[in-house]
Parts: C-alpha cells; sequence; structure tokens
C-alpha cells in the first residue's frame, strides 16, 4: 500500500509499503543507498513538528529536491493524531541520533501493530526485539538504515503484519500502566525493606549511647 499525505488525506494506491520517519533521516543519503527501484515502491513520510528548527526543515527540503526526492519523501508538519498516522503506515521508522531514556516512538508504533526499525542504542532495544519485531541500524549510518529498509521493503504483507502482531504483543506484556505501576511499587518495596532492615541497628545505636554504654565516663 503506497499512502501520500496531504493534510493527512490518504490517498491510497494497492501494492506498495508506505513508510513514516520519526524526525529523523540521513539527509539526501537515500538515492545513494536505496537503488531507484526500491525507491518506487516506497513513500517516505517525516511527520512532526518543527519546534522553530525552521532553518534545519529548509535544509531537508533542500536535501530532497537537490536528490530528486520529491515523490519519495514528504515532509507534512505537525500531526494532531498520530495514531491515524502510524495507521496508514506500513513501517514506523525512529532512527534516533543519539540514545533516547525510552523510545516513545518506537512503542507506539508497536502498539499498533507496526514493524519498527530502530538505532540500536538507548531504550528502544528493550522495545524492539530485532528480527521479531522489526529491526535495529547502526545510530547515523545511513547505509545500515538502508538495509533494513530494504529488508522489510522485500518482505511480503503478511510477513510484516506477523512482525507488527508480535511487536504489539510484546508492549502490550511488558509496557501496560499496569506493569509500570507494579514495578514502582517494586521499586518504593525494596527501598522500605532495605531501610528496616538498617534501623533496628540505629535505634540499638541511640539507646546505647543513652544508657551511657560507649565509653563514657560515670
Amino acid at each position: 500500500m503506497a499512502i501520500k499525505i496531504s493534510g493527512w488525506q490518504a490517498d491510497h494506491s494497492p501494492g506498495w509499503p508506505a513508510y513514516e520517519l520519526e524526525r529523523t533521516i540521513n539527509r539526501g543519503q537515500c538515492d545513494r543507498t536505496i537503488n531507484r527501484e526500491q525507491q518506487s515502491r516506497l513513500h517516505l513520510i517525516l511527520a512532526g513538528d518543527a519546534q522553530g528548527r525552521t532553518g534545519y526543515v529548509k535544509s531537508l527540503e533542500q536535501a530532497i529536491a537537490d536528490h530528486e526526492l520529491q515523490d519519495t519523501v514528504s515532509i507534512v508538519g505537525h500531526c494532531d493524531d498520530i495514531a491515524a498516522a502510524y495507521d496508514v503506515s506500513d513501517i514506523v521508522l525512529a532512527p534516533s541520533v543519539r540514545p533516547e531514556a525510552f523510545g516513545r516512538v518506537a512503542a507506539e508504533a508497536s502498539a499498533m501493530a507496526k514493524p519498527v526499525i530502530i538505532s540500536d542504542h538507548g531504550g528502544q532495544r528493550e522495545i524492539i526485539l530485532d528480527g521479531q519485531t522489526g529491526l535495529s541500524a547502526q545510530p547515523g549510518h545511513a547505509q545500515s538504515l538502508a538495509d533494513s529498509l530494504t529488508t522489510l521493503i522485500e518482505m511480503s504483507a503478511t510477513e510484516r503484519d506477523a512482525m507488527g502482531a508480535a511487536g504489539q504483543r510484546h508492549v502490550r506484556a511488558r509496557f501496560t500502566k499496569e506493569n509500570l505501576q507494579q514495578a514502582t511499587l517494586e521499586v518504593y518495596q525494596g527501598a522500605i525493606g532495605a531501610a528496616e532492615l538498617v534501623e533496628p541497628e540505629q535505634d540499638n545505636r541511640h539507646k546505647d549511647t543513652a544508657h551511657g554504654k560507649t565509653g563514657d565516663k560515670p
């Protein structure tokens, strides 16, 4: 399925994969690492607010023009309905250059049963199981990202759907609100338990001091 998005109005064409890139793309390197035939089978969508970084957006737009990728890459800006954005994507990319503490995009996309390509560092490693729920690429490495894209492009829709479904099961099993609450309580319980083990010893020391048993003269 190819999805071309203009103001998040999807124009569906059968048979081609569509992709959403989160924040980061290796500028202008797509046509050197993914051949023209492969490019014809995908459409890359960069979604997200520029947050004042207009210069960065302009540099991306210039790179797209310089490499004649206008029919392959779209910058769509802010999206009010991120669930809809995930829904129209066949694959979601979150190739962060710097490690993320958690990696919410990867978790959200997996929850929507989408295979995800991540950078192999940071908290994303806990969310995406390489080869099972998505793929990992070397951080900041265009060829590694292109190789991962190619792998998923060459999969059948059924295989991609199975990978996405595995990701959804993984996220639902590990990253629910209930699991987060339970893990937080266990940390507090462990800390309280450790404090209780230390407290009686401190109390005895105070008692001994109060009764003059620490070497004080009578």
